[in-house]
């Protein structure tokens, strides 16, 4: 079950609690994050696949209770969003930050696709010229976004390149007469800025990935809710496939039924246990849940934390055992506060300011760090996995 460990990784892009899909008014900007983890977490249980996925509709039932959780994840940028907003280098639109996440929401493939046409570069408004300094791309006026090299930080603000243009990252490609997505595709041999352009989901038994490469616009299809795309190794184009049933074959790019769990290669019922003192592990098809502060302890769940700052926080799934608001300091392994500016620290994370700054040596808690992960128009948390740099069709 150590595969579990690569979980963390989709329940911080996904992680949060519903209320009415795609309902509300303009987001509050502290709000936002928590906004953003909704919408992911919502089409998560419809749309995202393979094992580690299978792991999360396990662990968190289903949408309600992924609220549980909301709090002891990574602040998704907002606090370092905030700063900017209130120094006016970005100027927040909720409304525009509404329309984004409900699209979002509206359709696997928008799910796949990370970003909605207009609206999620219109949530985030930059005011700082092309040649300014800049710490995120959102701070950036018109097309462009911030360039930093490794070990520069703030960076500067600089124009996005046309589409057919070769590029490193999706954030230097530009949105100006794109109609979907900017995206930096890997053709075969190099890669260049294109439009990515999200089709209507494919039903079962219809092609879906990558469907075809016209000049700059790539055209993309995912498959409907509850269904998964099978592809061969070495294309970007498969077909779209029912789940697969209990017993039967499966690999991690697999859907597997129900609240099948992909596991020894086959699909698989997978027990949650919640009480101590209950079997565990890979031969009893049972996990122990980490957000009871439950861990497997040679074939038993034991409670090894209550969560609070000073309780014991080591083992497959950390932080999740810790309370809201708290995180689990790596050095000690036990939950504690968040870090105020010039505490230690080794992630974004365990900093009150949601930065980080490693630049100079050891990690210290920053007001301001650069975001070095993308940048551009989209503050919101892609999927894990998400679609850029496929390979040529």
């Amino acid at each position: 079950m150590t595969r579990i460990l690569s979980l963390l990784v989709v329940v911080l892009a996904l992680a949060g609690c519903p209320s009415s899909r795609g309902s509300g008014g303009p987001i509050p900007i502290d709000s936002f994050g928590r906004e953003a983890a909704v919408a992911f977490c919502r089409a998560a249980f419809d749309c995202a696949t393979g094992d580690d996925t299978d792991f999360l509709r396990a662990v968190f039932v289903n949408e309600q209770a992924c609220g549980d959780v909301i709090d002891r994840l990574l602040p998704f940028g907002t606090p370092q969003l905030e700063v900017a907003i209130e120094a006016g280098t970005i100027v927040y639109d909720g409304a525009a930050a509404r329309r984004c996440l409900t699209y979002l929401q509206s359709s696997c493939g928008a799910f796949g696709a990370g970003d909605a046409p207009g609206s999620c570069a219109e949530a985030f408004v930059g005011t700082v010229a092309i040649g300014g300094a800049c710490y995120r791309g959102e701070e950036c006026e018109g097309d462009g976004y911030c360039a930093t090299d490794i070990g520069m930080c703030p960076g500067a603000c600089a124009p996005r390149d046309a589409l057919g243009t070769q590029c490193l990252g999706q954030r230097e490609c530009t949105r100006e007469g794109v109609e979907g997505t900017p995206d930096c595709y890997f053709t075969g041999t190099s890669s260049r800025c294109v439009d990515r352009r999200t089709l209507p989901d494919a039903a079962v038994g219809q092609p879906c990935g990558e469907l075809s490469l016209e000049g700059n616009v790539l055209s993309f299809a995912a498959c409907v809710a509850g269904s998964w795309c099978e592809i061969a190794e070495g294309v970007e184009r498969g077909i779209c496939r029912a789940p697969v049933a209990a017993g039967e074959p499966c690999t991690r790019d697999v859907r597997c039924a129900g609240d099948l769990v992909c596991t020894g290669d086959s699909c698989q019922a997978i027990a949650v246990r919640r009480v101590a003192g209950e079997t565990c592990g890979e031969a009893a098809l049972a996990i122990c849940n980490p957000l009871d502060g439950l861990a497997c302890v040679a074939g038993m769940c034991e409670q090894t934390s209550d969560g609070s700052a000073g309780s014991d926080c080591g083992g497959e799934l950390g932080g999740l055992v810790c309370d809201v608001g708290l995180i689990c300091d790596r050095a000690t392994q036990q939950c504690a506060e968040r870090g105020p500016n010039g505490a230690s620290c080794t992630t974004n994370s365990e900093c009150v300011s949601g930065g980080c700054n490693e630049l100079a040596g050891p990690g210290v808690c920053a007001e301001r760090v650069c975001d070095n992960t993308g940048g551009g128009s989209n503050p919101t948390p892609g999927p894990a996995g998400g679609p850029s740099g496929g390979s040529g069709i």
